[in-house]
This record gives C-alpha cells, structure tokens and sequence, in this order.
C-alpha cells in the first residue's frame, strides 16, 4: 500500500495583501511582518473597524496624520432610506446636474440587519418616476430589501466620481498641460496618478505630483490626500466646487461619519481612541483608511480589525495602551555613595513626559516612590512623591535637560550610604 503525504498551505503573503478579512477560521501568515492572523469572518463591528499597531506615540501620530493631510468630502445625491419590505423605494431626490438614463447611472447598496453592505447588482432594480427634482426605485420580485434593512443610493458612479477629480485637477494645472493621466480602480476606492513630467517646456520636473483620493459609495463619503507638504486649504476649495462633491474640509472641521442617517451611527469626525482603534461606518472606509495610513508611514502600521492576530516570537508586543514600556522586566541601578550619575537619557525630541515608578534599597533604609516629568525640550518640572520607612533624602531623582536629551540622574549625598534603584518607565511625546 503506498502512502501518499500531502503538504497543506495556508493563506500567506505580505501583510497588506492579506484578505480583509480572512474567511472565518482562514489562516494568513504574514510573511513580512511574521504575523499570523485567524479569519473571524464578518464579525459586524470589527469588519469596520481599524486597529492602530503600538508604537511609540502611536495616537497622537496617527491622529495627527488624518488631521493634517486628508482632505475628506461628502458626495453630493446620497439619499437613504430604511426597507419596508416592498418592491418600490420612496421618492429620491434626484441631482439636477445628473443626466439619468439608465439603473447603472447609479450605485446602491443594501446594509442588513447587521449593518454589514453589500452592492445590489443593477439588474436587480430598475428606476422609475424620474421627474424634474425626484426619481424612485423598482426592485424586481426576487431581489426586495429585507425589511429594516437600510438602502443608500449614490448619484454618482466611481467612474464618474474620479473622471470629475481629474478633469479638475487638468484645470489646475493646465499651465502644464497634464500629459498622462492614469487611472487604476480597485474595488470601490479610486487612486489615480496625473503626470505631467513629460511636457518638459512647460513645467518642471519638480512639478510631477502624484495623487490619491479613496472614495466609499456605500456612503457617500471619501478622503483625499494632499502629503506631507500638501495645502489642505486649496484641496478643499477644489474639492468643494465639483458637482459630485456636497461638501469637503480636513477632518477636524467636517464630520464625514455618520453622514447616512439611516445608519445608526452619530456624525463625528475620524478619531483615533486611547486603545488605538478606529471606528468607521462601513468596511470600505476602514480598508480606505488603512491603506492611506500605511502609505503614509511606508510600514503597515494599520490592519481592519476583523482579522484575529496571533502573536509570535517574532511579532510579541514590546509596547502598550499607547505608551512606550522600556522593558517588560524590573530594571535597576546601583546608586554609589557622594556620587551622581546618569540612570536614563531620552532624545527630547520624541520624549517629554516620564512617569517613574521605583523603590529604593538605600544602605539599611527602603523607600518607594513615583517620578513625574514634563519638558517642553529647554526646561523640565518634575514631581517626586516618595515614601520612607526611616530617612532616604540624601539620595535625590532629578530630570534634565542636557542638550537634546532628557536625562534622568541621581545624586548620593551621602558619604557612606549605597543603595540600589528598582523602577519601570512609561514614556511618550506631549503633542506641542
């Protein structure tokens, strides 16, 4: 009898290219980042919700990511309605700059009873009733909305959306007669490129830009990104004058969720929470957001948090609730008798508030204390609340500035007296 072995695989890949999410049960091995994920499947708030990796001041960075280089829009036409069960929709506000002719000048989404959306094929309904200001919907027998499930209709086609983008941009820059516009589309989010390196006698070739604008139809809602260096102001007002676009501003001064109101979701801006996730309205908000944050930052910094993530030797958490740990152990130092010296020094440029918790094992004396210090990079305040069994004050904890970094020193005045220090560090950056 001969035996036949046969290899299983599972899914595998770098880490962006993993499905989001997996199927339930579905390994993915992360080859770049040596991270195994199981598929949860559609676990209804987590396929909507995006998960910041812990890094050194991850919530600040990242907030300040989406507060500083998105533009984010509102599309214009988007109505909504909850099902009732029946064939046919309510009347809709039609667009006056919208020619229809055809179910497929449309795009409409169906949310069930999970809120999770789905895109309703346009074979499955035909529009009707289309006047001067209104139009409505006939679903065909075999297609009807589950009651209570919510129905969102776009105006406006992704097509449609990004040709209008680029036309305005060719205006833009028509000094520079954009020689080559590519267009790449991908799933319902529209990135495109407009190269006008080529035309050399009219422009430079610092002049080459380079543009991304994610785009969600099952809300009506996207986000453009001006860069590093980009000028979010005159974005805006670009963005603002198109047809397809209602309304747009950064992310601080518009609340681009909760913007269908048939979705049981408050309107709010885009907000990174102390637990480093995310909440969107939909699945392909958080797979745009994603995307946007891990080109960003050239690292995958953010996952869609449906997929369960399975630490590994390689992937193990050095870093928690948004605060960067030293070690996971107790560290120490021996402090010397009528002696000072160095126990930490930082870079004051990435940290300017400690929080050190210790005990002191000084001569036959103890002590247990917690140092907290501020800096705003030239001075530094510092509070130091200790308790003694018997006397410790000649051994004092002191914060520093000594050049670019914050030290952190001890000084023994004691001339007999030796000891040493145990403590644990929390530290991050204080946004200026």
């Amino acid at each position: 009898m001969t035996t036949t072995y046969v290899r299983l695989k599972n899914r595998r890949g770098n880490k962006a290219d993993l499905p989001t999410p997996l199927a339930e049960g579905e390994l993915g091995f992360a080859l770049d980042t040596r991270e195994l994920y199981i598929g949860a499947g559609e676990q209804d708030s987590k396929n909507r919700m995006v998960q910041i990796n812990n890094f050194l001041n991850a919530q600040n960075h990242t907030q300040a990511d989406i507060d500083t280089q998105l533009v984010v829009f509102n599309l214009s036409g988007v109505s909504s309605y909850l099902s009732n069960g029946s064939a046919t929709s309510p009347s809709l506000t039609k667009i006056a700059s919208k020619t229809i002719s055809a179910s497929s000048d449309f795009v409409v989404t169906e949310y069930n009873l999970n809120n999770l959306p789905s895109i309703v094929p346009s074979t499955n309904y035909v529009q009707s009733n289309v006047g001067s200001t209104t139009f409505d919907f006939s679903f065909v027998s075999s297609a009807i909305p589950e009651a209570n499930s919510v129905i969102v209709v776009s105006s406006w086609t992704l097509s449609e959306i990004i040709d209008s983008v680029k036309t305005a941009f060719a205006d833009e820059h028509e000094a520079g007669n954009v020689s080559n516009v590519v267009s790449n589309v991908v799933a319902t989010a529209g990135i495109y490129t407009i190269d006008n390196s080529a035309n050399t006698a009219a422009v430079s070739a610092n002049s080459v830009i380079t543009n991304t604008v994610y785009v969600d139809l099952t809300t009506g809602t996207g986000f453009y990104d001006v860069g590093a260096s980009g000028n979010t102001q005159s974005m805006t007002n670009l963005f603002a004058n198109l047809d397809v676009v209602s309304s747009a501003n950064t992310n601080t001064n518009l609340n681009i969720l909760g913007s269908v109101s048939s979705l049981p979701y408050s309107s709010r801006s885009i907000e990174v929470e102390g637990d480093l996730q995310v909440e969107m309205d939909s699945p392909q908000q958080a797979v745009n957001l994603v995307t946007f944050l891990n080109d960003t930052n050239g690292a995958n910094e953010a996952t869609v948090a449906n997929n369960i993530k399975i630490y590994t030797q390689d992937s193990k958490p050095e870093i928690e609730n948004n605060t960067f740990v030293t070690y996971r152990g107790l560290l120490k130092a021996t402090v010397n008798a009528n002696a000072n010296a160095d126990i930490l020094s930082f870079s004051s440029s990435d940290t300017n508030t400690v929080f050190m918790d210790y005990s002191l094992q000084f001569d036959t004396d103890k002590s247990v204390g917690t140092l907290k210090v501020i800096s705003d990079g030239t001075s530094v305040s510092y509070v130091d609340d200790r308790t003694d069994i018997t006397d410790t004050s000649a051994l004092t904890i002191e914060p520093i500035i000594d050049g670019d970094n914050l030290v952190i020193r001890y000084d023994n005045s004691s001339g007999s007296a030796t000891g040493v220090l145990y403590y644990t560090i929390k530290r991050w950056h204080t946004p200026d």
